[in-house]
């Protein structure tokens, strides 16, 4: 049985990616976990969303929600979710 907020949570990140990327991008199977261990850790979608901008504003080649993983992380451990 598949869980909607959980396939909601992935999509929502999947189609961030592709925004910040300016292109088609579907997530990788690696990437699709990084994902599904956010949700499952408790992290909210708006501190995951907020972590992908941070590196990107950052700057350099990201090629994958790995590449966002160091930020993502670095925001979840500041303090309560971004909002």
């Amino acid at each position: 049985m598949k869980d909607p907020e959980l396939e909601a949570f992935v999509e929502a990140i999947e189609s961030h990616l592709k925004a910040r990327r300016g292109g088609d991008h579907i997530l990788s199977p690696r990437d699709g976990a990084l994902a599904r261990s956010w949700y499952s850790a408790g992290l909210p979608l708006a501190t995951v969303l907020v972590g992908m901008d941070r590196a990107f504003a950052r700057g350099g080649e990201l090629t994958s929600l790995a590449s966002c993983r160091r930020s993502v992380q670095e925001l979840a451990a500041s303090g309560p979710a971004p909002g």
